[in-house]
């Protein structure tokens, strides 16, 4: 057997050629372990360096798995690994082989990173979300693509640089997670904009939690809380008929919960169903003459069926701008997925005859706002 570690550490030519032919794995993986500990610790001057890089090239494609993981176990946190050997290993066919490079290793770029998480293996995603250091664009793309694994424990290192569009993504794609909301809930610091967001899918004793710990105002939780009822009983009246839209309406106003808000946030998202059968219960006009009457384009149509509801002048632009849109592209609801892009150009188009600038703006912004002028008519 050769004797690759000689006392005096030196390196040739020669023991490459011999790690080549010995044939026991046993015998190489043990060698290879020993070379890696040693270059590791910066054991090696300059040119024995470069000769056991190129053994490592040779082990990073040897036909034993349990080589090539020794390899990337004991280079994965090598400050001078080569760039072309820390990618090939991160790019093993064997995730145990890859896994350590990519938690550790500093010789991979964003780039490498990024195109490991998008190609959507889920250890190794969450071997990349665990790293010391997750930059802000190997985050983004852990939080468009990763499985729900990697992007909590993404979520969950201290570490991770998120920006706060990455934590909106992470909300749009895991809003129902528990495990996701906790894991937001119980990082050091998160944008207010993403803290409300959770607070609105979160359980009550989750949401308490929140609030103690990111010092959320009493009031904005009691908006927040307000909002979430408004939304679901628009999701389940969603796919319901008259009958049962009219039961869930004749519920609320027995609760004193039928709102201004919650009538125009069902007609700012396209439900159309919701908010006929709101007025005309408001209004005691039968249905049949509500649907003709709030497209008459005279003034007995949608703005004398408005004031006779009661509801507030300054929503009526958004009012009026949502049945526009309704009539426009022949949309009367029933389909959660295009209540949000709805939502989005009734606000951008109400923006827009105001001459306000405004791409931040939501349906929950505006109706807050449009209250608010109310309240201080």
């Amino acid at each position: 057997m050769m004797n690759i570690l000689k006392k005096e550490q030196a390196l040739s030519e020669e023991d490459i050629q011999r790690l080549m032919a010995d044939h026991s794995a046993n015998v190489r993986n043990d060698t290879i372990k020993k070379l890696a500990v040693m270059y590791a610790r910066k054991d090696f001057m300059e040119k024995e360096q470069r000769i056991a890089e190129e053994i490592f090239r040779i082990a990073a494609k040897d036909i034993e798995e349990q080589i090539r993981q020794t390899l990337s176990v004991n280079l994965a946190v090598s400050e001078d690994l080569p760039h072309d050997v820390a990618k090939t290993l991160a790019t093993d066919a064997s995730d145990a082989v890859a896994a350590p490079v990519l938690q550790y290793s500093k010789a991979l770029n964003s780039q490498d990173l990024i195109e490991i998480v998008k190609a959507g293996n889920e250890t190794r995603q969450t071997a990349v979300a665990s790293r010391a250091i997750v930059e802000e664009d190997v985050a983004s793309a852990i939080a468009a693509h990763g499985h729900e694994t990697a992007v909590q424990t993404l979520v969950k290192n201290e570490g991770a640089r998120i920006s706060e569009q990455s934590f909106h993504t992470v909300v749009d794609r895991f809003a129902k997670s528990e495990n996701i909301q906790k894991s937001i809930a119980d990082r050091k610091s998160v944008p207010e904009s993403v803290v409300v967001r959770v607070l609105e899918h979160a359980g009550e004793g989750l949401q308490k939690y929140i609030v103690s710990k990111h010092r959320v105002d009493p009031g904005k939780l009691k908006n927040i809380i307000k909002i979430s009822y408004e939304k679901a009983m628009i999701s389940v009246s969603s796919t319901s008929s008259d009958e049962e839209i009219r039961a869930v309406i004749y519920g609320l106003a027995e609760k004193n919960k039928l709102t201004p808000t919650l009538i125009l946030r069902a007609l700012c998202v396209g439900e159309m169903p919701f908010f006929e059968n709101a007025v005309s219960f408001l209004t005691n006009i039968p249905i049949e003459n509500i649907r003709k009457l709030i497209y008459d384009k005279g003034l007995l149509g949608l703005p004398a069926l408005y004031r006779q509801a009661n509801l507030p002048d300054t929503m009526f632009p958004a009012a009026k701008i949502a049945v526009g849109l309704i009539q426009e592209i022949g949309y009367r609801g029933g389909n959660p997925d295009i209540q949000e892009s709805f939502a989005r150009t009734v606000v951008g188009r109400l923006m827009e005859e105001l001459g306000v600038d405004d791409d931040e703006t939501d349906i929950d912004m505006l109706l807050g706002m449009l209250l608010e002028d109310e309240g201080n008519a």
